[in-house]
């Protein structure tokens, strides 16, 4: 689905080049519910994980990371077993569908124009269809310093 003209407008160029796919947004709403339905959520806010509560979880204050530390995280979580990223910024709006690779060189405006909190979610093709895997995520925060948590690959 090409739908540049819902794009945000930073994002457009990249949808219209076809880097970004927009998916449909019941898909972005299905995976908030799973998370707000298997993960425990702060008691404060009621919106972000409580990654102290999730088993091999991993979190990294972002201020001042340099970009090959950033790569380095994203690739120690499940995240990266998959080759497509799905960015999810609300309930309301399409998931950016993109490969691994630009989602790690555009990370920086990736979380440029997402609100406190968002999430980027493990992708994979069937057919013309996304499947996404709803515990191959991360979620970005944006609460006195910029964090960037999920969960660790298992050796």
């Amino acid at each position: 689905m090409n739908h540049s003209e819902f794009a945000h407008p930073r994002l457009r160029k990249f949808v219209i080049s076809g880097e970004i796919d927009l998916d449909d947004k019941k898909n972005c709403k299905s995976f908030l519910d799973h998370i707000s339905n298997h993960y425990p959520l702060t008691p404060i806010t009621n919106d972000s994980i409580d990654w102290t509560r999730v088993k091999n979880s991993t979190s990294v204050n972002m201020d001042g990371l340099s970009e090959s530390s950033i790569d380095h995280f994203i690739q120690s979580t499940t995240l990266s077993r998959h080759s497509l990223t799905g960015a999810i910024y609300s309930r309301e709006q399409y998931c950016y569908v993109m490969s691994l690779n630009f989602f790690i060189t555009e990370f920086d405006l990736l979380v440029s124009i997402m609100p406190h909190i968002g999430f980027f979610v493990g992708i994979s093709k069937k057919g013309k269809n996304y499947q996404y895997h709803y515990d191959d995520f991360l979620e970005w925060e944006l609460d006195e310093g910029m964090f960037l948590s999920g969960k660790k690959i298992l050796k």
